[in-house]
């Protein structure tokens, strides 16, 4: 249970990607190896919450570059990756807690252009 709390509490200061709103109806599923879903309550998006192996699931370069990663909130570079939400199939994004102000902010890897950066800050 303490589990879901902390990832209520993270998703609730990050706030629903679609509408910004900070408030999730989060249930924890008991079959299939008891993934977490958390549902908008304004405009009931979906996101199938990940926290098993997150950092694992980052592609090689941007694991390389998390060091250069800072919290938006405060400019730390303590900060470590706690979830992997995914909306659907095709749209993820990764939440990053920062260790020095606990606030949260959400980042997407971009594997598709060798010219960009890989982390992309999400606002």
């Amino acid at each position: 249970m303490e589990g879901l709390r902390e990832v209520e509490f993270q998703l609730n200061d990050l706030g629903c990607p679609l509408c910004s709103s900070s408030k999730f109806s989060l249930r924890e599923s008991t079959a299939s190896g008891g993934g977490i879903s958390a549902s908008c309550l304004r405009c009931s998006t979906v996101l199938a919450i990940d926290r098993k192996d997150t950092l694992l699931r980052l592609p090689a370069q941007a694991r390389k570059d998390l060091k250069k990663l800072c919290c938006i909130h405060c400019g730390s570079h303590f900060t470590r990756v706690s979830l992997r939400c995914e909306i659907d199939s095709f749209t993820q994004f990764f939440v990053a807690l920062c260790t020095e102000c606990s606030r949260t902010f959400a980042f997407s890897t971009l594997e598709q252009s060798p010219s960009l950066p890989p982390i992309q800050l999400l606002s």
